[in-house]
């Protein structure tokens, strides 16, 4: 497996198929370091199959995902795999622990020790706060995940993946639907800003909203049926 260097990651040749349905169909596609990359389509086109690929949720039933750390393949995928790969996938409904605190959800299975090797609740609380400052979000480490509002929630996913899991090829799928302009506004901000910071960093931004990904984007890919049809 080869790639570009100037490339984040590459989709070559990849088809999913369920029983009776062609969801994705013979996909090629790159999205370059330091890029915005959209990715439209109108609901059941194929979007979220071929972002679920990209994160090692669903394996290819034919082709290839490359990055420059190693591939996903038919034969090799998975969340894990995708994850030492670089790869993180923020969803609509981020898969937290709603009677958790936001500090036990952002480090889950990953909180940081002490010198003697004990989990040190102080530095989860301060790495936390400054995730959350980062953001500049109204929540606190000690706050019940389940009480914050959802486009919060969705944006400390964010940060997790990028502060925390410190993931180079970052999905965003249908995000931008619940926040408000503002928001919106803000996210595209940080996410240049992110990018300035870690030129090695890329943002693919699923939407059926038009607007959403024209104001975000630098290039889009347009999804019908299963096939990239156009990229501009």
């Amino acid at each position: 497996m080869t790639l570009d260097p100037s490339l984040s990651f590459a989709v070559q040749g990849v088809t999913r198929r369920f029983p009776g349905v062609l969801a994705v169909d013979s996909v090629d596609l790159d999205v370059r370091k330091g890029e915005i990359h959209g990715l439209i389509g109108k609901n059941g086109a194929g979007k979220s199959v071929l972002v679920s690929m990209v994160a090692g949720l669903l394996a290819p039933s034919q082709g290839q995902i490359v990055t420059s750390r190693g591939g996903l393949t038919p034969s090799q995928s998975g969340p894990s795999r995708a994850k030492k790969l670089g790869i993180a996938l923020v969803t609509q409904e981020p898969a937290f622990a709603a009677d958790l605190s936001v500090a036990d959800n952002l480090f889950m299975g990953r909180h940081p020790a002490s010198r003697l090797n004990f989990l040190s609740p102080a530095i989860t609380r301060r790495q936390s706060s400054e995730v959350i400052a980062q953001l500049g979000l109204r929540a606190r480490p000690e706050d019940r995940m389940g009480d914050l509002p959802l486009e919060t929630q969705q944006l400390l996913a964010f940060g997790r993946a990028v502060f925390i899991e410190k993931a180079s090829t970052i999905l965003l799928d249908e995000i931008t639907a619940s926040l408000t302009s503002e928001r919106k506004d803000s996210l595209l901000k940080l996410l240049r800003r992110l990018i300035v910071e870690q030129p090695d960093l890329s943002f693919t931004l699923i939407s059926h909203h038009v607007s959403d990904v024209m104001g975000f984007t630098d290039r889009v890919s347009v999804i019908r049926d299963g096939e990239r049809v156009a990229t501009r």
